[in-house]
């Protein structure tokens, strides 16, 4: 593996790479990037749904976050593209290396990107009857109502602490040179802020509007304001800011 001073090095490297790509093909790789995450997110429901309402809950819940990281580990593997994880592009910024401008446009195209993967997947999802089950229809609704019922505070915070652990878990994973370790140090921290509830931008871009489908009491508003606009400014602080800055301050910084 790299040491630690290593990944920092690396991280910039993967940033300029990032960055200096064609729009379009970021774009597709975003929108690839979205459609994993919402299959993991599916595979948690799947898991977790019959435990609800049960004693067993957190036993759902356990179960849902070791599915759940499935959708970033595809993205490692295959260098798909997620705004969460692409946060780290930051670094790049931060040793100079290009201009502000390429941070704020590459995540642009990659958050767009990843919300039209994730609506396709809602699409293909509720079109083949997968979550017409009474149990996970009623969970995706409890949970996807949850989420659009948080004030601004609760929305920034819980996303920022879900990047600090998101972006860990692709920071770590660029310190391994073989799969089974990426594979490792990608499930570790995903599965940790699933149980936690800490909130994820592209996640929900998935399970909010899966929920309105199912019939749960969604709203634009709720959708973009109560829960994407401060978990999405909160998952930049955390991955961006955070440990971008802490990491390049400890090992790069002259």
């Amino acid at each position: 593996m790299l040491t630690p001073k290593e990944i920092v090095f690396e991280s910039i490297q993967i940033g300029i790479g990032k960055v200096n790509r064609k729009n379009i093909i970021v774009f597709i790789s975003a929108i690839l990037g979205g459609f994993y995450i919402g299959l993991g997110f599916y595979g948690y429901i799947v898991a977790s749904s019959g435990f609800m309402n049960t004693n067993y809950s957190i036993l759902g819940n356990i179960l849902g976050a070791i599915v759940f990281p499935v959708g970033l580990v595809l993205i490692i593997i295959t260098g798909a593209d997620l705004f969460t994880g692409n946060c780290l592009i930051f670094f790049g910024w931060l040793d100079k290396r290009f201009r502000l401008w390429y941070v704020f446009k590459n995540l642009l195209i990659v958050y767009m990107g990843n919300l039209v993967g994730s609506l396709f997947l809602v699409g293909l999802i509720y079109y083949s009857n997968l979550s017409s089950s009474e149990v996970i229809k009623d969970f995706i609704v409890t949970v996807s109502e949850r989420k659009v019922n948080i004030n601004f505070l609760e929305g920034l915070t819980r996303g920022i602490l879900c990047n600090i652990l998101v972006s860990m878990a692709v920071y770590m994973s660029y310190a391994s040179k073989t799969i089974p370790g990426k594979i490792l140090a990608a499930i570790l921290p995903v599965s940790l802020f699933v149980i936690c509830g800490f909130e994820p931008s592209v996640a929900n871009m998935f399970i909010i509007p899966l929920g309105y489908f199912s019939g749960a009491d969604i709203t634009l508003k709720g959708l973009f304001i109560n829960n994407l606009l401060p978990v999405t400014l909160g998952n930049f602080i955390g991955g961006g800011i955070i440990i971008s800055g802490a990491y390049y301050l400890i090992y790069r910084k002259k």
